[in-house]
């Protein structure tokens, strides 16, 4: 009986850990998305503040109507996540 007992409450231990792990698991994954949306909207503010900055006749893209001095495409590098 006594072996019995023991292998319920490590079943039970189990499945409370696999649970916590699960949990501290997808909480990780959230604090890393959320990390990566905010850099995004920091880069996309930084780049609005940039082109409000820019004279009006040189807003445009390179090779674009209306032309200007912006590049149509630019890939940014911030904390390890690269931004197009």
């Amino acid at each position: 009986m006594t072996f019995m007992d023991v292998l319920v409450g490590i079943g039970i231990l189990l499945i409370v850990f696999v649970g916590v792990y699960g949990a501290l698991r997808a909480s990780l994954l959230m604090v890393a998305l959320s990390k990566s949306s905010s850099g995004a909207l920091a880069l996309a503010n930084q780049q609005l503040e940039m082109l409000r900055s820019l004279p009006y006749s040189d807003v445009g893209t390179l090779a674009g109507i209306p032309a200007g001095t912006i590049a149509q495409n630019a890939t940014t590098t911030l904390n390890g996540v690269e931004y197009n």
